[in-house]
């Protein structure tokens, strides 16, 4: 069977490192990727796991208006990040 698009994109994301501090936030009924896959993704991205609990596929059109907590996320990274140590590419 031929790869499809889907699954060489997979892939491909699944080898890449990033290079600065990553926080993955993951839910355990999103119908589009489990939490054991989005674990894994988070591992090879050098990232943290964050697990949400039950909250669907995280975007507006699966119900979720403000989200307190993604706040709190981005300003645990923007704390880990230095001014000097922002990507370039």
């Amino acid at each position: 069977m031929a790869p499809n698009r889907q699954n060489v994109r997979h892939r491909y994301v699944q080898a890449q490192c990033l290079k600065r501090t990553t926080i993955v936030a993951a839910s355990s009924n999103d119908p589009l990727g489990t939490v054991e896959r989005v674990a894994e993704l988070a591992r090879n991205w050098g990232g943290r796991l964050v697990e949400l609990g039950a909250v669907g596929h995280l975007n507006p059109a699966s119900g979720h208006g403000p989200w307190p907590r993604a706040e709190e996320l981005l300003r645990e990274l923007e704390h880990s990040w230095s001014p000097g140590a922002l990507p370039t590419d």
